[in-house]
């Protein structure tokens, strides 16, 4: 799921079987980023979980299902609420990561809902969270927002570059879109449109999330989607090194300019 990998994920179904069991509908569901099959399915998952005593998984299950859910379908008061009421849990009662997934959580409603302050208060927040070694992070593209925003261009160009050779490195491809969205907003301020063009074609394509993101993160003036080769456009690799190679470009010619 992490690395994209959609044949592998259904050749185990496959090879398992059970396509029509709660947890392989939640995961699909997961797979293909559908918001309205991730509230569909998700309850009947958790449920399942709890009760085998799978409280961890159900939880984990609970925010990646029910919370991703309504953020990308827009729900966003629904999800303030129900997710507000999961971070207050998971600070009184831990896990740490738990805490830390639900208010970033609720950062990227704040952004997709235009408060830009109170999602930086609630990513900064989650940043200070003591979150185990390795933990996945969506702290970098945030940062880099934030450094672009003060006008700290050099910076935002090394931080988005970092976490976009972290993500080639891991082959994370499940959290491209979100360093997608800053990169095109970035491109579009510089009047850079034909490369904000590039990855807005994948970040167009890349399920209700990425969706999301088009319609409230990425301003008018990124244009239009550009295709790819053959009429196709970036795939999450693809895109991540279109990204690895302007920001390349970009942070050498900030150090030249200095």
């Amino acid at each position: 799921m992490q690395v994209g990998d959609h044949a592998g994920y259904e050749a185990l179904v496959h090879r398992y079987g059970q396509p029509d069991h709660a947890l392989i509908r939640f995961t699909r569901a997961y797979f293909h980023d559908d918001g309205q099959q991730l509230l569909d399915c998700s309850p009947e998952a958790v449920a399942w979980l709890r009760r085998r005593g799978e409280e961890h998984a159900a939880a984990l299950t609970e925010i990646a299902g029910v919370g991703a859910g309504l953020l990308s379908t827009g729900q966003f008061n629904q999800l303030d609420g129900f997710v507000s009421a999961l971070a207050e849990r998971y600070r009184i009662h831990g896990p740490p990561t738990l805490r830390y997934v639900t208010l970033s959580m609720l950062g990227h409603s704040a952004s997709f809902q235009g408060r830009l302050d109170q999602a930086d208060q609630l990513f900064e927040e989650a940043a200070r969270v003591d979150v185990p070694d390795r933990t996945s992070s969506v702290n970098p593209p945030v940062e880099a927002r934030a450094a672009f925003r003060r006008g700290q261009r050099s910076r935002a160009f090394r931080i988005l570059r970092a976490h976009v050779a972290d993500l080639l490195a891991t082959g994370y491809t499940d959290n491209v879109r979100l360093a997608a969205a800053e990169f095109v907003t970035m491109m579009a301020a510089m009047d850079r449109l034909p490369d904000a063009a590039r990855v807005l074609g994948y970040l167009s394509r890349a399920g209700d999330l990425g969706t999301r993101a088009v319609q409230t993160l990425v301003p008018d003036e990124a244009g239009t989607p550009e295709p790819h080769s053959a009429g196709r456009q970036l795939d999450a690799r693809e895109a991540l090194e279109c990204m690895r190679d302007i920001l390349r470009e970009l942070t050498e010619d900030q150090l030249i300019a200095d």
